[in-house]
């Protein structure tokens, strides 16, 4: 560590003029020990106000610059990127070069993942799990950090000498390409020099790059190639995705590809349930003490409270670290005046994606989004409804319903993606939802749902 001190002040030296001052080297040491500016102010004779809006962001700007843009800097990055440094790095860059790791390349660009809290049974899970099969499923709701706990995947096993992978490949589908298309761009940034511009690529020619070459592919954001029903979760214009994925499960050959989604992959569940190289993780949110990492990032006040929240947001990263901004920037950082203000917060990040969710491009069904809206609307008045109250009223008020069978298949297809939450009282089965789909459906502030509803009816 010492040697990495002493190269920071050396390139101070040479940007600023002038090595790290007593505060900046005081910040530098603190925040890679995971200490936070009100710890850093109680151990010193430093103002938190100090160290945080005026000696921290001269010395984060100065360390970017340092290290170049292919590493984010900054407070809350810091620890994990000198982690990183020294498992990837052979020796100090020199000269002001950029660092070069010992890390395997990799085909596009991987999430931001540095600030994960949590997750390490889940990167257990999905290392054995690559290892033994061809492909594997990461499932979960809206923020839930399927895209980092990939992303953070496939950088441990870059980092690691026990895994031998000869490709890494990220390609993120959320725009839904053709299934010809997705062959030629990914065989085209494998070997540029190679790719044949005037050839018409196919899966065939896919499949042989991952029998040649031992990958690791990850595509990202494929709940955009489901765009069927039970019986053909492709639907017409993507069965040739269908097709692509159930040929890498059986077929010989040491490669695997991840994929992530919102919805969950019921052919491919199929496969797994027959013995087939295939697994799917269902991704739940981070516990109470794995979310207490955010609220240490945002150097918030108020812990108990905090837990709380957690638990009511049902542990997800996105909304949390959403919360969390905005309890620093308008509250003090104080959760206390936050939980006054008894409001369900909806950033940005789930508003756009609730709007693809509830378009005409989206994958409910209207069944499926009347059940949604109808149990926020009941869930404003009362912590939950019952299976019979829900069967009730789509049986007397909506034409779309032929049977109660068709209820049933609906409502599980929603629990399955954990929009629904189920639980058993002496009284009844009881459905509940998590709170920000339930404020987005109450208010539908772009008229997504609305509008959607109209078309179908």
């Amino acid at each position: 560590m010492e040697e990495f001190y002493a190269w920071v002040d050396d390139q101070s030296l040479k940007i600023r003029g002038k090595k790290l001052n007593e505060v900046e080297n005081y910040i530098l040491r603190g925040s890679i020990e995971g200490l936070s500016y009100e710890a850093l102010a109680d151990k010193s004779r430093f103002e938190k106000v100090y160290l945080c809006n005026t000696a921290g962001p001269g010395l984060w700007r100065f360390l970017q610059e340092a290290v170049g843009d292919e590493h984010k800097i900054g407070k809350p990055y810091i620890q994990g990127f000198v982690r990183n440094l020294l498992q990837s790095v052979d020796e100090l860059p020199k000269n002001g070069e950029l660092w070069i790791d010992k890390a395997q390349p990799l085909i596009g660009y991987l999430p931001t993942h540095e600030n994960i809290y949590g997750r390490a049974k889940e990167v257990e899970t999905l290392l054995k799990d690559t290892q033994a099969n061809h492909c594997v499923v990461i499932t979960g709701p809206v923020g839930i950090g399927k895209s980092s706990l990939a992303a953070k995947l496939v950088d441990t096993v870059r980092q690691s000498p026990d895994y031998e992978y000869a490709l890494y490949i990220w390609k993120s589908i959320g725009y839904s390409p053709k299934m010809e298309d997705l062959c030629r761009d990914i065989i085209r940034d494998v070997n540029p020099e190679a790719f044949d511009k005037d050839k018409a690529y196919t899966s065939d020619d896919f499949i042989e790059l991952l029998k040649t070459n031992r990958c690791l592919l990850v595509l990202d954001e494929c709940e955009s190639i489901l765009k069927g029903n039970s019986f053909n979760p492709y639907g017409e214009e993507n069965s040739s995705y269908g097709i692509f994925l159930r040929r890498v499960i059986e077929e010989s050959h040491q490669s695997c590809i991840v994929l992530t989604s919102r919805e969950i992959f019921k052919d491919l569940d199929e496969l797994g349930n027959t013995g087939k190289p295939v697994k799917t993780l269902q991704l739940l949110g981070v516990t109470a003490d794995e979310s207490v990492g955010i609220y240490k990032e945002y150097d918030l006040s108020g812990k108990k409270e905090w837990i709380k929240i957690a638990g009511q947001y049902r542990g997800n990263p996105l909304a949390l670290n959403s919360i969390a901004s905005r309890i620093k920037e308008f509250f003090g950082g104080q959760v206390s005046r936050f939980v006054e203000y008894e409001t369900t917060w909806l950033g940005d990040p789930f508003l756009s994606k609730f709007d693809q969710q509830f378009s005409n491009k989206g994958n409910y069904n209207l069944l499926e989004i009347q059940i949604l809206v109808f149990v926020a609307q009941q869930l404003e008045q009362n912590e939950s409804i019952t299976l019979d109250s829900l069967v009730q009223y789509l049986v007397e008020e909506c034409q779309c319903v032929t049977s109660k069978s068709q209820i049933l298949e609906a409502l599980n297809s929603l629990t399955e993606r954990s929009v629904i939450e189920k639980e058993f009282t002496a009284r009844a089965l009881e459905l509940k939802m998590p709170p920000v789909l339930q404020k987005y459906l109450n208010t539908d502030p772009t008229g997504a749902v609305k509008s959607r509803i109209t078309q179908a009816a």
